[in-house]
């Protein structure tokens, strides 16, 4: 209810405001309820057996060697990852290999998380700019993924940058699109997550759907993009 209104729905997908004042006709409209998988805004390989998945404040354990989400996914990221600031909504998650897992926010934020003592470093989060040598302003990261022990690559709608991990700064000439660099990526597929699954293949997600990343061939697979729904055993849905 609102002050012009009582809104009012019905089980034939049908909606509308019905008007508070006599006289008014009321706004009636039809929509259609949406099931599919949940999308995974942010993604990490946490080890050899596990891997996280992240949407919104929420996220899922994946268990690689069984290929399949764990039972008992999604759970609230808040109350279950120590020190975990309720503000935060991770939109990109990258494991820099050392210990530490680097998660960023679309407000151009970021925190470190310590694997061992699996919690969020104290005095985080803190803002990208100034603390990522060599980052674009208004670079928000939608996706991320480290590539090699050198090289770190981070996404933004239709653009990327690369990062140099030993020097420590993101290289010169970056940002620049995706169409063109990265052979065989759709023109529309912009990324949300991202997650390097072993030496050989990275996969990307945008959405509902999810690409395979032929690294040895610097290509993507052919036949990508394809739906998360039916191809990751337990992956949950949205009704």
């Amino acid at each position: 209810k609102t002050s012009e209104g009582l809104w009012a729905f019905t089980d034939e997908n049908m909606g509308g405001q019905i008007s508070l004042n006599p006289g008014q006709v009321p706004h009636w409209w039809t929509f259609t309820l949406v099931r599919g998988p949940s999308r995974p805004t942010a993604a990490v390989k946490w080890s050899n057996d596990v891997a996280y998945f992240f949407n919104e404040d929420q996220y899922l354990r994946f268990d690689i060697p069984a290929d399949q989400v764990n039972s008992g996914y999604p759970l609230p990221i808040e109350g279950q990852w120590e020190g975990w600031p309720a503000d935060f909504v991770p939109t990109a998650a990258v494991n820099w290999g050392n210990g530490v897992t680097y998660f960023f926010s679309e407000d151009m934020r970021y925190l470190r998380f310590d694997m061992d003592a699996d919690q969020v470093n104290s005095g985080y989060p803190l803002p990208i700019e100034g603390k990522w040598e060599g980052w674009p302003a208004d670079f928000a990261p939608t996706a991320a993924v480290k590539w090699s022990n050198d090289v770190a690559y981070f996404f933004s709608e239709d653009q990327y940058l690369r990062f140099d991990i030993a020097a420590d700064r993101v290289n010169s000439g970056y940002p620049l699109p995706i169409e063109g660099h990265w052979e065989g990526w759709p023109a529309d597929f912009a990324p949300t997550a991202a997650v390097k699954w072993s030496n050989d293949v990275a996969y990307f997600f945008s959405e509902d759907q999810y690409l395979r990343f032929d690294i040895a061939a610097d290509r993507v697979n052919s036949g990508y993009p394809l739906p998360i729904e039916g191809q990751w055993e337990g992956w949950p849905i949205i009704e």
